[in-house]
């Protein structure tokens, strides 16, 4: 929790693609020897927790997953 915290404050997650969010997750879990969750429940989490969610954008064709903040 502390760490997606960071994440969160420190890096910022707002409209940034679930696959990226989530590489960063896995590296300061790495560093920290921590167990990583799933993306699944990585998103999962993150949506339940912290009032994102996530939405489908198309970019050239290609559809990306990104977190977005819900007010």
């Amino acid at each position: 929790m502390k760490i997606i915290s960071k994440i969160i404050c420190e890096v910022g997650i707002h409209n940034e693609s679930t696959f990226r969010v989530y590489y960063v997750y896995l590296i300061m879990c790495k560093n920290a020897n921590i167990k990583p969750m799933t993306q699944i429940g990585f998103s999962r989490f993150i949506v339940k927790s912290f009032d994102y969610q996530v939405i489908d954008k198309k970019i050239g064709n290609v559809k990306h997953r990104l977190f977005c903040r819900t007010y």
